[in-house]
Parts: C-alpha cells; structure tokens; sequence
C-alpha cells in the first residue's frame, strides 16, 4: 500500500506529463501591449497579414529616425523658379502624433546652360548625437549635372542652420558620430564634401577623381577604425580610403571590377565591395585587399550582417542572392529566390522564362537572424502589374528559405522601421501610415529604404 507521500509523489508526475505533453498541442498567444492605444492585444502566432494602421501622417517625403528620442522627421522640397521650400515635420515614433511642423524658404537650386532643372531629388541624413537634419539636393537636368547643396536643419526646432553648396550631383551622405562629420560624394565633380556635423560648416573639399561613387554605391563609415570608404566607379583606382577625422586620403586601391555596391562589417574591421562578376573584401584599417572572388552575375545590392559576419548579395541580371563570409571573402551559399504562384489560392504563373523579376535585398535584421527579400511582381508588356509580389525571409546563418509571404502588388513598402517601439512607416500617396507590428511575425513584410 502506497504512503501518503507516495500517492502525492505519483499525482505530481502525472500532472507534469500532461503538462509535457498537452500544452504544446495549445495554440499559443503572444500577448502584448499596444503602443498606440494603451490598450491589450493579443497576436496569432501565425503571421498577421495586415498589421494595424494606428496612424496616419499628414504629410509625405523622405523620412529618417532618431531612435534615441523616438521621433519621425519628415522632409519634402519643391523646387520653384525663385525659391526652393522644405517642408519639414516631425511625429512621435510610437503614437505618430504630431510634435512639430515647419516650411522654410530657401535659395532656388542653381541651373544650367538651358536655365531649367528636370528634377531635384533629395537625400536625408540625421545625426542623433549633434541632433542635426542634413538634406541633400541633387539636382539634375538633361544633359548637365549642376550644383547641388546640403541643407542644415536644428532637429529640436526645425530651423535652417546653414545652406552649404556641393560638387555637382552629390549623392547620399554618410554620418559618422564619432568625429562629427558628415561625407557628400559629388559624383559629377568627382569630389568629397567634409562637413562639421555640430555646426555644418564646410571644413574640407577632397578631389578623388571623376565619377567616385558609381551607379548605386554611397560612402560608407567604419567608426572603429576612424575610416570611410566608397567606391571611385570611374576611376583607376576605385576604392578611396579616407581618414574619418581629418578627410586625409590615407589609400587608393584597385579591385578587380568596376564597384558598383560597397558595405562594412565593423565588429572585425572588413570592407565588402561588389562589381560585375567578383567581390573584394578590404582590411578596414590598412585598405590592403585581402581576398577577391568571383560572383555570378552583377549586383544589385549589398548588405552587410555584423552579427554573423556575412555579406548577401542580391543581382540585377538573375534571380539569385549570394551569402558570402567577410572573415575569408568566399560565397559560402547562392540561393535562387524566384517568383513563386504554386501555393493555393494564388494566380497562375505567367511565362516565368520571358517575365523574370530579380529579387531586391531589404534589409539584415540581426536579432531574428533573417534576411528580408522582396520579389517584385511580373509586369506585363503593356505595363500591368501580374500577381502579387513576394517577400521571401531567409536564414541569415545559412540562407536557406524558411518563409514566403504574398502580397498585393499596391503593398506598400516602409521606408523606415523602428524595431524597439514595434513601429513601420510607409508612404501612401500623399501621407504616411504608421503601422503596430509589435507582434514579432508581422514584422518581415516591411524592408528598411531609409
């Protein structure tokens, strides 16, 4: 006959089976609290298609994020034939309510031979430490690439600090907080423009040769090694190193291919560059060239995961996307991310031989180990969009495919993300909604173009 204490110790094994073996069989609710509303809300761990809009901006442009105070600055510009006028507002990052608007009235941008500028597309950069807005004008015309201009904004009050003039056609900046500089590539002019990031002073004009950046590659910051590098598409020697401090060209190095897409694993100091057909890893302090391999076909983009020190690759010309190893420079995996209309329900495939898509790296997020990729849609001859498009997730320790998500050519892309507050902003027409995607599933359907 069983002791009391026996017949306990035998109830509790029994209820610890069927704890072990009926719980996981429960479907499980992430609970979580919803930013926006202050109120609970409960996710599926299935992926939720459509994360909730709880708030839409009343205004539309270029967007960029200071994560650290949690705010949205938002900047349009149009150009007229006397003046230019930024629009410029900024929103809380978790509630999307508005903090602060601002239009300010500045000098037209400068014309060429035939008096008109086509377009004036704009970059935006912010540097949270110095809390300074830099907008860059890149105007351009039909056959001339005039003069562009950086505008220095204050982020607390959105006032104009300094209208400072570039080389021909800038592009892009970087930020580098550490030494308080802001770099401008001229692509046109073949010039580097040196910013004070406090003040935005010009402080150093440094020629590297026609043509520095290429078609698609922006300067790029090793804060670690004190470095910046981008890629001189046009020149012989087609990687420029500077130092970040003083904007001292320390080194000019030859890769084996035109660069076209540049990036850095700063965590052991590698440059990863991508031309058509091979890609070169540089030593971030020296510049020295430490491997050079083939690829097969011409980047699209580069993005680099500091985290797994790897470097994916997506092309222009095929539909695949390259994982390489920054450590030892070689393609550890290419994984083909095509268009997929087999799952049920959706539309037959078109004629996937003549109606490739190729797909686009999105984003790296290092805390889930994923790689976001999009697939665009088919687009017929005549124009229309067939199908839905297509998010594929891959595994950023051995791109392999574990997810594929469909969704409606009109999807819209986020143009930022803030992963901390769950929250993704992306333009719709003239406005920008704010989407909860507070639910860890939600969140891959959104790339990062900020």
């Amino acid at each position: 006959m069983l002791t009391r204490f026996a017949r306990l110790e035998a109830w509790l094994a029994v209820v610890v089976v069927v704890v072990v073996v009926v719980v996981p069989s429960v479907p499980i609710q992430l609970i979580r609290h919803d930013h926006g509303s202050g109120e609970r809300a409960t996710c599926s761990p299935r992926e939720p298609f459509a994360p909730p809009v709880i708030a839409t901006l009343r205004s539309s442009g270029l967007l960029a994020l200071d994560k650290r105070r949690g705010l949205v600055i938002v900047v349009s510009s149009a150009d007229g034939p006397r003046s230019t006028v930024l629009s410029v507002a900024t929103y809380d990052a978790t509630t999307g309510k508005a903090v602060r608007s601002r239009q300010i009235v500045t000098a037209p941008m400068s014309r060429g031979a035939s008096g008109q500028i086509v377009g004036d597309e704009t970059a935006v950069a912010l540097d949270e430490a110095t809390r300074r807005v830099f907008v860059v004008h890149e105007p351009y015309g039909v056959r001339f690439y005039p003069r562009g201009r950086v505008d220095v904004l204050d982020e607390d009050s959105l006032a104009l600090l300094r209208a400072v003039p570039t080389g021909n056609f800038p592009r892009s900046p970087a930020v580098d907080e550490r030494t308080a500089r802001v770099f401008v590539a001229n692509q046109a002019s073949g010039t580097m423009n040196i910013l004070d990031a406090r003040t935005g002073r010009l402080l150093r004009t440094v020629a590297v040769g026609r043509g520095p950046l290429g078609p698609s590659a922006a300067p790029v910051v090793d804060e670690a090694a004190g470095r910046v590098f981008f890629a001189a598409y046009g020149s012989r020697d087609n990687v420029v190193m500077l130092d970040a401090a003083s904007g001292a060209v320390l080194r000019r190095v030859t890769v084996s291919a035109l660069p076209e897409v540049i990036a850095v694993d700063r965590r052991i100091g590698r440059v990863i560059v991508a031309g058509a057909g091979s890609a070169s890893v540089l030593d971030a302090r020296t510049g020295a060239v430490l491997s050079t391999t083939a690829l097969p076909g011409s980047p699209g983009k580069l993005l680099a995961d500091e985290s797994g020190h790897r470097a994916f690759i997506s092309y222009s010309d095929n539909v695949n996307v390259s994982m390489l190893d920054t450590a030892t420079g070689r393609i550890v995996r290419t994984t083909p991310v095509r268009l997929d209309h087999t799952l049920p329900g959706r539309l037959p495939a078109p004629d996937q031989a003549e109606n490739e898509t190729y797909p686009i790296l999105e984003r790296v997020d290092e805390r889930r180990r994923w790689v976001v990729v999009r697939v665009p849609p088919v687009v017929d001859d005549d124009g229309p969009e067939q199908g839905p498009s297509q998010i594929a997730v891959l595994d950023s320790r051995t791109a392999t495919r574990i997810h594929t998500v469909f969704s409606e050519p009109t999807w819209p892309d986020a143009v930022a993300v803030d992963d901390r507050r769950g929250r993704a902003f992306s333009n719709v027409g003239d406005a920008i909604d704010v989407y909860d995607i507070s639910c860890l599933t939600s969140y891959y359907i959104f790339g990062d173009m900020g």
